[in-house]
């Protein structure tokens, strides 16, 4: 069973960060999310899907917006 905590990543090489993917289905690695973050809305790579162990360590996580689309994916490119 897949954990609804994901890790992302903003940069190819970069730190990652974790988030709920609460309701939204269908997300699988390598899909592109939408996430609101200190810097304000974000598109994230989904890399890995969190262990329900590691999922423990913390109570409450950022939940993401939604699945990226692809104007999203364009603007990501430019």
């Amino acid at each position: 069973m897949k954990s609804n905590v994901i890790g992302v990543r903003f940069n190819k090489c970069g730190k990652l960060y974790h988030f709920d993917s609460g309701s939204i289905e269908g997300l699988e690695i390598g899909d592109y999310v939408i996430v609101n973050t200190s810097r304000g809305a974000q598109i994230g790579e989904l890399v890995v899907f969190v262990t329900d162990e590691e999922e423990a360590k913390r109570e409450k996580w950022k939940q993401i917006e939604r699945k990226a689309n692809p104007l999203d994916l364009a603007q990501k490119q430019s």
